[in-house]
């Protein structure tokens, strides 16, 4: 008996801890893979805008993208959305998508979410 009230007591236990992912180190990622710029590890969640303008279309202006990311920094957890356009303010500097794959596109083949790969920098303040 007492062991069917220690399994669920165990499940809540570990429920709230934030397990850091582990990291790549060259700052590229996909969506759902971590990776490292600066002091921050970064997993890009979900892609919220790409409004790149495709190869075969004339366009205003050149667009975004913008992916939600979860941030670890000082073994804290927190949400975020970036975009290519606005770096984030974030431990005394900066981070900031600054590549995004594929690179272009036709208006007929546009990228699946998988097919992202995105590229972050932290840049110190001062």
């Amino acid at each position: 008996m007492r062991m069917v009230h220690l399994i669920p007591l165990a499940a809540l236990a570990t429920a709230g801890c934030a397990t850091l992912p582990q990291p790549s180190t060259d700052q590229w990622a996909r969506l759902g893979d971590a990776t490292r710029a600066g002091p921050v590890i970064l997993r890009p969640e979900r892609l919220v805008e790409d409004s790149r303008c495709p190869m075969n279309a004339r366009c205003v202006w050149a667009g975004r993208t913008v992916v939600e990311v979860t941030l670890w920094l000082d073994g804290k957890r927190s949400t975020a959305q970036l975009g290519s356009d606005k770096p984030f303010a974030v431990a005394g500097g900066t981070l900031a998508i600054d590549a995004v794959r594929p690179e272009s596109f036709m208006t007929s083949d546009r990228p699946r979410p998988s097919d992202y790969n995105f590229h972050f920098t932290f840049r110190p303040d001062g």
